[in-house]
Order: structure tokens, then C-alpha cells, then sequence
């Protein structure tokens, strides 16, 4: 049983990967085949439909990548540590049922993050390749995370019949 802060986290957390995914393909862009707004034309560094790519975002604490960063290393790599080594930390997520990403994930997301790293000391800060590959490795770290729970709860519901 999820309870009040599962529920509102599992619908949080969906609502917001439905909000990356969007962004990523552009809003179906390419997908529907239509033109980008004039406003993305001038405000965004890829010319098309995504809020993250706006030069705003790019010059100000609010840089995406950044956020994106951040996310990634509470949630899939100091999130579980803390979890790994403290029974209590566990415990107390668990209670609130949070959703915590296994430690057996920790390279996946610790690749992504250095990866990521690296290539800002070595490239143009201002390159997209860089950033969309490591938002990949990312986005696999969060695919097999899924598969994981929804394995793991069909199992469950099999054992309660």
C-alpha cells in the first residue's frame, strides 16, 4: 500500500518524466511535423519547441543541466549510499514510501554524472552532444529503474494471491 506520499511521489515522478520526455522530442515536433514558434526561433538555442533549451535558462542558476545534475546525484547516487549505510535513513524513507533507487544502480548514474563532468573540463561548454549522451545514460539509469519496480510489484502481487 502506497499511502498519501506514495501516491502523490509516484504521480510527481511521472508527471515529470512525461514533462522531460516532451521536452526532449520537442513536444512531437519532428514527430508532427510542425514549424517552430517564433519565439523558440529566437530564444532557443536549438531553434526548436523545448523550454529547456532557452538561452534564459543557459546563463542563469536554473541551467538544466545543472538541475538535471543535481537530481540525478541525490537520487541515484547519495539517496542510495545514505540508504546502503544507515538502516535508520532506510527506514524513514521507507516509512514515507520514497521511492529509492537501489544501490546496484549506482554506476549507471555515476557514469552518467562523471561522464558528464569530464566532458564540461574538455569541450565547449556550450556543445549539445555531451549533454544529450549523458542525459541518455541517464535516462537508461531511470528505464531499468522502472523495469525493476514494475517487476518487482508484479511479483508481489502474484505472492498476495
Amino acid at each position: 500500500v502506497l499511502g498519501v506520499f506514495g501516491v502523490l511521489g509516484v504521480f510527481g515522478f511521472g508527471l515529470m518524466f512525461v514533462f522531460a520526455c516532451g521536452e526532449e522530442i520537442s513536444w512531437g515536433q519532428r514527430l508532427f511535423d510542425f514549424e517552430t514558434p517564433k519565439f523558440f526561433l529566437k530564444y532557443n538555442a536549438q531553434q526548436e519547441l523545448s523550454f529547456h533549451n532557452l538561452f534564459f535558462f543557459h546563463t542563469s542558476l536554473y541551467n538544466p543541466n545543472t538541475i538535471l545534475d543535481v537530481f540525478v546525484f541525490l537520487l541515484g547516487i547519495m539517496i542510495p549510499i545514505l540508504c546502503f549505510r544507515s538502516e535508520k535513513i532506510r527506514q524513514a524513507l521507507d516509512k514515507i514510501n520514497f521511492p529509492v533507487i537501489p544501490i546496484s544502480f549506482l554506476p549507471i548514474f555515476s557514469m552518467g554524472l562523471i561522464y558528464g563532468l569530464a566532458m564540461v573540463q574538455i569541450t565547449d561548454h556550450h556543445l549539445f552532444g555531451p549533454n544529450e549522451i549523458k542525459e541518455f545514460i541517464y535516462s537508461i539509469g531511470f528505464l531499468l529503474y522502472s523495469i525493476a519496480v514494475v517487476s518487482l510489484n508484479k511479483s508481489n502481487a502474484k505472492e498476495e494471491k
